[in-house]
């Protein structure tokens, strides 16, 4: 538990692996909080992440970082080539 200016803020970290994700929504967390979500590695071939909610479609490769709130908003990741 990290104590900022009189503020609590919890810290979670999960790693998913060179893998396909189902559209979803997360199951932990709160609607206010958000997910950083950060691609690393060195595949030549991104993977999209999508938010069908708000008709977005992101390359997702290495050195991509999205903030999003994964309880409210339904996303998924499509084949991910290596790396």
């Amino acid at each position: 538990m990290l104590h900022c200016c009189g503020h609590r803020t919890s810290l979670g970290i999960a790693v998913i692996n060179n893998r396909r994700t189902p559209s979803h929504h997360d199951s932990n967390g709160r609607p206010e909080w958000y997910d950083l979500l950060c691609v690393m590695g060195n595949s030549d071939r991104p993977a999209k992440l999508e938010f069908k909610e708000l008709g977005l479609r992101l390359v997702y490769g290495p050195g991509t970082v999205v903030g999003a709130c994964g309880q409210v908003f339904e996303h998924s990741v499509d084949f991910w080539g290596g790396g």
